[in-house]
């Protein structure tokens, strides 16, 4: 009888009408002739429809969502906080809104049939969809292309959305190329058609509204984010196909928008290339949110570049984990695309060729050789190997650097960079700025901040573990003197040839160091 029904369900049509429905819980199951057909909203931002025979049971006691729910001779209406879906009663098809009607897309086929499924959505022409999966373009819209990504997700930029598919795939999505107004998602060998969508508006908000559909990874150890081996790969990290440095390059940024945050750059893939390309390779993976070699030199200039690699990426570990921390946290990717860092320069919303590097670092690949142009955003932005400011909201030429990164230091950032044991806090004033560690052995976060204060600097360090530290705060005349509250004047020292000064800090655990720099 069971098998009678699972080939009955198997060649049904998933248009089908309504018949009825139920709330249990936050989810709405609606009666279809064969089969079902399930909304469950997770927040009142995110929903998943379910359609097909292995539909499961909502998850025991989820947290409440309001939902108000209406009904008409045409459809019935689920409509959370921020979004609002309609089913059709005639045909089942959904269509997803926003409450005063703004329309997000709605479903013109809805097919499971034979362990195929088809899924076509309908949008609005001038919707751009970013992500799917780590690819080599140079568009960041999707639209006009035909892809079976890595990750079925993608974001919907214009009406500010996150969409995923949910099963084992592979997903082929026709973004456009069939019909400029559909998305077609097609995938064989399954027995239920199932996705989310969360609204953001913002890339922020719709990270936010992610992680609470599919959970927290595991934060990596601090080893997993060091030069590692391709068997060592962290659970949450996801291997790239890697193609050419400046496909790799954007596929980085590609991967960050498709709800993989922890991409892996395999320097192994660039062994057998020129020395040019492998030192720029190598350039490029230090700053990868996962840097492993799966085909290590063994001798030679290639191998003398890769350790200056780790060298560099071992500098960047304490920054890394909380950004790996942070992943786990609010679902954002350690690598943010400029659409994501700055949602209200509309310059920015399609620019691939640049990322920032958690909050403080912009990166400019430069994968060719000769010059570099590149759309910096707003703010003013140091060029961390000359030390040469550059104002935002205008395109920056930059000489290509051996290793091929061009990383600019935002206004107001702390860095943390390790050096031979210390931690070097580089400060870039004249805005105020923060930085939290977490600390994994403490489950806590240290703290470290530097602003303005009248005519003084004030720089402060809450640390949870001991640490040696020590302020690098650029763009600095010479000060008078420095001196620690409650301590008086202490040890400093000024660099006239990079105009920055430096305070070492020997700093127990739990205390609470504060230094006023003074003009």
């Amino acid at each position: 009888m069971i098998a009678i029904l699972a080939l009955l369900l198997s060649n049904a049509a998933w248009a089908q009408p309504v018949t009825g429905w139920g709330r249990q819980q936050n989810t709405v199951q609606l009666k279809q002739a064969a089969g079902g057909l399930d909304i469950e909203f997770i927040s009142g931002s995110t929903f998943r429809v379910r359609r097909g025979l292995a539909v499961p049971p909502p998850a025991s006691a989820p947290d409440p969502v309001d939902l108000q729910i209406s009904q008409d001779k045409e459809s019935i209406t689920i409509t959370g906080t921020e979004v609002q879906v309609r089913v059709a009663r005639t045909s089942g098809l959904v269509t997803a809104m926003l409450p005063g009607s703004v329309r997000l897309f709605h479903e013109s086929r809805a097919q499971l049939q034979a362990g195929r499924a088809e899924l076509v959505l309908e949008t609005p022409t001038a919707e751009k969809f970013l992500g799917l999966g780590p690819r080599p373009h140079e568009a960041a819209d999707a639209r006009g292309l035909v892809l079976t990504p890595q990750s079925p997700f993608f974001i919907a930029s214009h009406n500010g959305y996150g969409f995923w598919m949910s099963g084992n795939g592979p997903f082929q999505f026709d973004v456009g190329k069939s019909q400029p107004s559909q998305v077609r998602i097609s995938t064989t060998g399954v027995e239920r058609l199932e996705y989310t969508v969360a609204f953001g508006p913002s890339v922020k908000e719709i990270w936010d509204e992610r992680l609470k559909a599919v959970g927290a990874p595991p934060t990596p150890l601090l080893p997993q984010l060091e030069l590692i081996a391709g068997s060592q790969l962290p659970a949450a990290a996801s291997r790239m196909p890697q193609t050419d440095l400046c496909g790799d390059a954007r596929a980085l940024v590609h991967a960050s928008l498709s709800g993989l945050p922890m991409p892996a750059f395999d320097l192994g893939h660039y062994r057998d290339a020129s020395d040019y390309i492998y030192k720029r390779a190598a350039g490029l993976a230090a700053y990868a949110p996962i840097f492993y070699d799966s085909n290590p030199p063994t001798a030679g200039a290639k191998l003398e570049m890769e350790k200056e690699a780790a060298a560099k990426r071992h500098q960047f570990s304490l920054f890394l984990l909380t950004y790996a921390d942070e992943v786990r946290g609010r679902g954002y990717p350690v690598l943010h695309p400029l659409v994501h860092q700055f949602p209200r320069d509309p310059a920015v919303a399609q620019q691939i060729d640049a990322f920032m590097f958690g909050d403080e670092l912009l990166i400019v690949p430069a994968c060719a050789p000769g010059k570099k142009s590149v759309y910096l955003p707003q703010g003013i932005w140091t060029d961390t190997r000359t030390e040469q400011e550059y104002r935002g909201r205008q395109t920056a030429t930059f000489d290509s650097p051996d290793d091929g990164v061009i990383a600019l230091a935002k206004n107001g950032s702390i860095m943390p960079l390790v050096v031979d044991k210390v931690t070097e806090l580089h400060y870039y004033p004249k805005l105020g700025g923060e930085f939290f560690f977490f600390e994994p052995d403490a489950n806590d976060y240290s703290q470290v901040h530097a602003g303005p204060a009248a005519d003084i600097y004030r720089v402060q360090i809450e640390t949870k573990v001991y640490r040696k530290y020590e302020w690098v705060i650029h763009h600095m005349d010479k000060p008078m003197a420095v001196e620690q509250v409650d301590v008086g004047p202490v040890r400093w020292r000024y660099d006239e040839a990079t105009r920055t000064v430096r305070i070492p800090v020997d700093a127990p655990a739990h205390s609470d160091i504060i230094h006023n720099i003074l003009y």
